[in-house]
């Protein structure tokens, strides 16, 4: 991924190693900086900056679209002069509980000189659920046919809504909420089901809405195997767990 911002007389390249990322992960590259002008030109204002961007506000150039998270100063004491250019390498951990992007917010790379978010390059990172996380909602979708109907940053942590297949097993369900967190290596699963329930009276039958919660915490020997790899096994019994709360018992 690539980023170009003109701030005369400084042209700021800013190559980014991938495209994707998952919660967790490194992203990294470098800040190519050359010097359109005629004269020598200070770099010690020379930034990369991992920041929290509120896209209505960053669409609407707003005073505080951006909350940042990390600075990689790329401070040095050389002046470039013209027509040559500078190269600097940055690198950022995200957060195992960073927000991923979605449709009101999103993380950023602001670059280039001074402190103002305004006067900086800006290119958006595309920050996924962690790998765990996937696997879960992979799994309810695959294993368990249930229908992602997205995923957002929530208060929570990544927040996942689903729509239940179409199984008698599932008849009173109407949606299901899932939450996770990590806390330290553990991962803490949070379902709420929306569930209908038929209310009966002396001259009809209501159908009420309700809600039934399910909460689970794997820890890191739960869901990972000595390899590394995601256990298949225990994510899909703690589905198992979660999805008994409503699954109705077919008699034949």
């Amino acid at each position: 991924m690539k980023g170009i911002f003109f701030k005369y007389p400084l042209e700021f390249q800013l190559h980014v190693d991938g495209e994707t990322w998952k919660q967790g992960d490194f992203i990294q590259g470098r800040l190519i900086v050359k010097n359109r002008g005629a004269a020598p030109v200070s770099l010690n204002s020379i930034q990369v900056q991992l920041a929290l961007g509120e896209l209505k506000k960053v669409r609407a150039k707003s005073e505080h679209a951006f909350k940042a998270i990390e600075t990689a100063p790329l401070k040095t004491s050389e002046n470039l002069i013209p027509e040559k250019e500078y190269s600097l390498e940055w690198k950022f951990k995200t957060d195992r509980n960073c927000p991923i992007s979605d449709a009101s917010s999103s993380l950023f790379l602001l670059y280039g000189s001074g402190e103002d978010p305004k006067q900086l390059g800006q290119l958006q990172a595309n920050i996924q659920p962690e790998f765990v996380i996937q696997e879960f909602l992979n799994t309810l979708s695959t294993q368990f046919r249930f229908v992602r109907k997205g995923e957002k940053a929530g208060k929570y942590g990544v927040e996942a809504k689903l729509a239940p297949p179409s199984s008698k097993n599932f008849v009173t369900l109407e949606q299901l909420i899932a939450n996770f967190r990590y806390e330290g290596e553990t991962l803490h699963v949070i379902f709420t089901f929306q569930v209908k329930k038929i209310d009966p009276t002396a001259a009809s039958f209501e159908v009420k809405k309700e809600k039934k919660e399910f909460k689970d915490q794997l820890g890191k020997s739960d869901y990972l195997l000595p390899s590394g790899r995601v256990n298949p096994e225990i994510i899909e019994a703690s589905i198992k767990k979660g999805l008994s709360v409503v699954e109705a018992k077919i008699m034949f």
